[in-house]
């Protein structure tokens, strides 16, 4: 079975989930990480999707979160999962 997720698609469950952050009473830390490129041109915008969302989420709740987008595949970073509340895979 294959699933094909749209942009839309990952904006409703940004919007979902900020919208349970607002609520929060501590400062929620969500990471994003943008899969490297996999297609032709514009066909699989990860990083511009994972910044789009990142966007999203600072502009609905500001400072009720701290994001941090890992662009072009995963994260080098020994560390770069510590202390997420949420992690966010936008890839194939």
């Amino acid at each position: 079975m294959k699933i094909h997720i749209t942009i839309r698609a990952l904006i409703s469950a940004v919007i979902l989930i900020s919208g349970s952050l607002v609520f929060a009473e501590s400062k929620k830390k969500i990471v994003f990480v943008a899969g490297n490129r996999s297609h032709g041109w514009g066909a699989h915008e990860f990083n511009a999707g994972s910044l789009l969302m990142e966007a999203h989420l600072k502009e609905t709740i500001g400072d009720k979160v701290e994001t941090i987008v890992h662009k072009n595949g995963w994260p080098k970073q020994s560390n770069a999962f510590e202390g997420a509340d949420a992690i966010v895979l936008f890839m194939d």
